[in-house]
């Protein structure tokens, strides 16, 4: 992994927890929050102190709406 290779001096963007908190928001499937060891899944499960989180991004969201997060769900993404 990136990180393991920069010996813990970088984050990165934990996509993975992105994806899975989006598909749990959107289809209220809460389960999806929690990986098979009972714990976050994506790098925030793996690396907290240095994953960085986010709901949207000037990539996912925004003007080019790639990926958006659905709106009306922002809220529960960011509790």
């Amino acid at each position: 992994n990136w990180v393991d290779q920069t010996k813990g001096r970088s984050c990165a963007f934990d996509f993975t927890t992105k994806g899975i908190l989006q598909e749990a928001c959107g289809r209220n499937e809460m389960w999806r929050l929690i990986d098979g060891k009972q714990g976050p899944p994506g790098m925030i499960g793996i690396w907290p102190s240095h994953a960085v989180t986010f709901i949207d991004n000037h990539d996912t969201g925004s003007s080019q709406s790639h990926w958006p997060f659905p709106a009306d769900k922002v809220l529960w993404g960011y509790a």
